[in-house]
């Protein structure tokens, strides 16, 4: 009997603690992001020449190679292959000075591996500008681990469908801090085709006389990807597009039974939106979301609910359904078209609007309730309607909030968790883009973060595991074994 009690109780301080230990990680506040080049290692700095072939040199590049290439123009197109580092050891194509390198003309790369360009120029292609693909391996993945950070590309294609950035079937990528303008009129200037596992983070996206239609696209599949922290300028169709409309063939992995959509879990959070014609769509899209952005001065719609495909070679595609449209502050006025467009075959019913600011800024007696524009598909949760969210310079583009602002901590909780400037929400967050209010000392974060996407929904290992609680308890067992 005395045995039994002690095996009780040694249940109930020791192993019951450790199943309530294990917990997933708390949601991290980012303050940056950290990328796979942070645990890479240089092995060798390659200065290139100016007589340097640049397709020879970047063609023969070994993991752990950093390219820095000189001041001066290259003008061609250029073409390489299985241009692959390490984790460990990556591969640099760095250009010099502030943008003194320039690639006059096109880059194709096929089949990269823990690659990184920077700091450098391209324009002038008539053609897509820079290419990254898998070489049609629909059902591989040869093609990942890739940073495109500070570039400047520019004055790409024509008026036919081509694009700034093409990317096909990569995975575990970060497009970051980039600026992007006068791309083709029928083309993007992120363009994602089979996309998995990326980040579209700190980049600044058209200028005053803007003429791509969509600015970021993510189709064919496309499937965990973050659009965060961006500035969008009068994109004339969409600032972000959710899908699309992708032929048969080029969906990565196959379209099937189970891949029956053109993209799923797509987050566009912390944005700005200036001046654009439709800021988001949701097009074919399944569980996405656009939360804390500013949304100033849509042209025609604040966002668009869409269905452009509802079946391919006999499979019949899922349909728009399941997004979340939350905390963002919307400023417009009554000439735009409507709040949102919704076509057919969508599942419109299905997503979710809440705690949202809209304000009208030419009509202070703008009628919520009775308006044609104000058609929102579902009724709306927690939202202000025309209360002035006191921008600290709206003009020019500071979405920062005044301390009277009414969208101070007026956001739900549970969808972001730092701003634009990866400064840690409050809980409850704000409305909008910024999580700190103008004479407000900026939140200090307690973490560093890694935000890599994870394939454990739970995010749930090991490492959440305090050991210390359980020795002590080990300690203490052991000893109520002795009396």
């Amino acid at each position: 009997m005395r045995l039994g009690i002690k095996i009780a109780v040694l249940l109930l301080v020791f192993v019951i603690p450790i199943f309530t230990e294990i917990q997933p990680d708390p949601i991290q506040c980012w303050t940056t992001l950290k990328t796979f080049e942070a645990d890479g290692t240089v092995k060798n700095v390659v200065v290139v020449t100016t007589d340097d072939d640049l397709s020879e040199v970047i063609n023969g590049a070994e993991p752990g190679d950093q390219l820095i290439l000189p001041k001066k123009t290259y003008t061609g197109t250029f073409s390489f292959s299985g241009i692959q580092g390490t984790a460990e050891n990556p591969i640099w194509i760095i250009g010099s000075g502030s943008h003194e390198t320039v690639i006059s003309g096109r880059m194709q790369f096929s089949e990269s591996q823990y690659l990184i360009l920077r700091n450098f120029e391209l324009k002038d292609s008539t053609s897509n500008g820079i290419n990254m693909d898998d070489s049609g391996k629909y059902d591989e993945v040869v093609n990942h681990h890739v940073i495109i950070d500070n570039l400047h590309v520019h004055n790409i294609g024509g008026t036919d469908n081509l694009d700034c950035i093409k990317l096909s079937g990569l995975y575990d990528f970060f497009i970051t801090n980039n600026k992007i303008w006068d791309g083709s009129s029928g083309g993007s200037y992120v363009d994602m085709v089979g996309c998995h596992d990326g980040f579209i983070s700190n980049n600044e996206f058209g200028d005053e006389t803007e003429n791509s239609q969509t600015h970021v696209q993510m189709k064919g599949g496309t499937i965990n990807i973050t659009v965060n922290s961006n500035v969008f300028k009068n994109a004339p169709q969409r600032g972000v597009n959710m899908g699309g409309s992708t032929g048969a063939d080029f969906f990565r992995p196959p379209i099937s039974q189970e891949y029956n959509y053109e993209a799923k879990w797509l987050r566009v959070v912390n944005n700005v939106f200036d001046h654009c014609y439709a800021p988001v769509a949701f097009v074919g899209c399944v569980e996405c979301l656009v939360s804390n952005n500013v949304l100033y001065y849509p042209e025609n719609w604040a966002l668009r609910i869409l269905q452009e495909t509802t079946e391919l070679s006999g499979v019949t595609f899922e349909s728009c359904r399941d997004g979340v449209f939350a905390n963002n502050i919307i400023l417009f006025e009554d000439s735009m078209s409507r709040f949102c467009n919704v076509g057919s075959n969508t599942e419109s019913t299905t997503f979710k609007f809440e705690n949202n600011l809209w304000y009208c800024t030419n009509n202070a007696n703008f009628d919520y309730e009775n308006s044609a524009i104000s058609n929102i598909p579902v009724d709306e949760i927690n939202v202000i309607q025309q209360e002035n969210p006191l921008f600290e310079d709206q003009s020019n583009l500071d979405f920062r909030l005044k301390e009277e602002s009414s969208a101070l901590q007026k956001g739900i909780g549970g969808y972001v968790n730092s701003d634009f400037d990866y400064q840690c929400y409050r809980d409850p967050p704000n409305m909008g883009a910024y999580s700190y209010y103008v004479g407000a000392p900026s939140p200090i974060p307690s973490i560093t973060p890694t935000p890599t996407p994870s394939s454990d929904p739970d995010n749930v290992s090991s490492s959440n595991i305090s050991l210390f609680p359980f020795t002590l308890l080990l300690l203490i067992c052991l000893s109520f074994f002795a009396l």
